[in-house]
């Protein structure tokens, strides 16, 4: 029984893998959609639209980052005496999520910035 569910986990692991990194991108463009108005406003303060790029990315692949370092030092605290997955598939998948997370952040920080800030500002009912 426990090989058949190694087995299948195994088959899995693929599209686990695909899920999270469509996941951590579309997260991120989105979380960076809604963050708009403080491009804007930063904007209007007269920042130059490469330190609100700058700015606005950091953010959540600073997170991501600490997030991934946390969750693959809790995995391989777990599946480390099963032998299930190995350190290189956790460090490769955390890498894939990175991946997607920075994809999602630069294609929101383009969406975002490219914009006027007179655009951004206006109230959308």
């Amino acid at each position: 029984q426990l090989e058949n569910n190694i087995s299948l986990l195994k088959i899995l692991f693929p599209v686990v893998m695909t899920a999270s990194i469509l996941i951590g991108a579309g997260l991120s463009l989105l979380l960076l959609l809604q963050t708009s108005k403080e491009a804007a406003i930063l904007r209007v303060l007269g920042t130059t639209r490469s330190n609100v790029r700058l700015t606005l990315i950091s953010e959540p692949v600073a997170l991501s980052v600490i997030g991934v370092i946390l969750g693959v030092g809790l995995s391989y605290m777990v599946w480390a005496s099963t032998g299930v997955l190995s350190l290189r598939q956790l460090i490769m998948s955390a890498g894939l999520y990175l991946v997607g997370v920075i994809i999602g952040s630069v294609v929101g920080v383009m969406l975002v910035t490219n914009k006027q800030p007179i655009d951004l500002l206006q109230i959308k009912e």
